[in-house]
């Protein structure tokens, strides 16, 4: 009796894991399916941040100066990027390929109308790549200082991090790299959503090429790897 359990319980959990994507439309899908596919599935990965720290390092004919020292005549300060502890209770980011058309039936399912209207706005030119960032990355750095920060310091801090997003982002496959146009913020369903519109010139379709995202809105440093030969199921990118 106990193995008969145990092995319907099995049964039930390999049917869960399963790719269910291959063999039911999206319109069948469960709740905890479209919830699934839109958090861990080929198109959608839910990946850790990472955290850096950027400090001014001053230096003498591009060497760096110790702690303490001085610049002479021609010094140069310069920015860098260093690892920094990751908070214990961070929640990990999203980074979803939403221009698939199954990406976007899974949008519907789940009643985001107005978010897939915008990314239908955007994916016949660009394949487009979402980032949703939790609720917990809101750090002082993001949000800026509350109540001393002027209207204009709040759009001059804004433009900063879109310029930093647009710069860092990147997708790379087949040994060829390229940046986004734009960086879209939208309102999304799940807290904060960025939508990185790459142009559609790296011609993906029809290939098994891994391609790598990356992105770095400091503080942290976002990775996601798609692998193409596990998107088949769809008729587009």
């Amino acid at each position: 009796m106990r193995r008969a359990v145990w092995l319907a319980g099995l049964l039930a959990l390999t049917a869960w894991a399963g790719d269910f994507w291959k063999d039911k439309k999206p319109e069948e899908w469960s709740a905890n399916e479209v919830e699934r596919f839109l958090s861990k599935s080929p198109w959608s990965k839910t990946v850790p941040l990472v955290y850096n720290v950027i400090r001014n390092v001053a230096g003498m004919r591009g060497g760096p100066v110790p702690q303490g020292g001085t610049v002479g005549m021609g010094g140069q300060s310069r920015e860098i990027s260093e690892p920094a502890p990751t908070p214990p209770d961070a929640a990990p980011a999203v980074v979803r390929w939403e221009s698939a058309p199954l990406v976007r039936a899974a949008c519907a399912k789940a009643g985001w109308t107005d978010f897939n209207a915008t990314v239908a706005t955007y994916a016949e030119l660009y394949y487009v790549v979402s980032v949703t960032m939790p609720e917990s990355a809101r750090a002082p750095w993001l949000s800026g200082p509350v109540g001393r920060e002027t209207k204009e310091q709040t759009e001059e801090r804004i433009r900063g991090m879109h310029e930093r997003m647009l710069q860092s982002a990147s997708l790379k496959s087949g040994g060829k790299s390229l940046r986004p146009d734009r960086v879209e913020f939208v309102s999304g369903t799940q807290n904060r959503v960025s939508l990185y519109l790459f142009p559609r010139t790296l011609a993906l379709e029809g290939t098994d090429n891994e391609v790598d995202f990356f992105t770095a809105p400091a503080p942290m440093v976002i990775r996601a790897r798609f692998k193409l030969k596990d998107m088949r199921a769809t008729d587009g990118l």
